[in-house]
């Protein structure tokens, strides 16, 4: 069982309808040290494709990692898209680098599974305040 100070907010979406079904307190292991402190992990109640997500310091999301089902892999989930849209306190956060092009690319981001670094298309970025400017 995970601690309750572990414990995050998932939003399961059908990959169709992109239809929201919004659970709070369901279980998201996350690391707590060094870098891996900033990735989300599944939802291992989830049944298919689903996302996970954090909340900033508005109660708004600012990072989600797209999940897709694997059965062929022992957790059933492999990771898709990665969206970072910063720090909780609203601060940009590092720039990272597109492994690819050698480019750096400024936060927000998007990651894909290839651990490709980009700018966000419009449509990716959170429907809240925070990212408002940036669509």
């Amino acid at each position: 069982m995970v601690p309750e100070s572990m414990r995050k907010d998932i939003v399961n979406l059908k990959t169709e309808g992109k239809t929201e079904n919004n659970e709070q307190g369901t279980e998201s292991i996350e690391a707590s040290k060094g870098k891996s402190k900033n990735h989300l992990s599944y939802d291992d109640k989830a049944e298919g494709d689903h996302s996970t997500f954090k909340r900033d310091d508005n109660n708004d999301i600012y990072k989600y990692q797209e999940w897709k089902e694997n059965m062929r892999n022992p957790n059933r989930f492999d990771p898709g898209k990665r969206f970072d849209g910063g720090k909780p306190d609203g601060s940009q956060g590092a720039p990272h680098v597109n492994k690819k092009t050698g480019e750096t690319v400024e936060t927000p981001h998007v990651n894909d599974n290839k651990r490709v670094s980009r700018k966000p298309e419009p449509w990716e970025f959170p429907d809240n305040n925070r990212f408002k400017t940036n669509e």
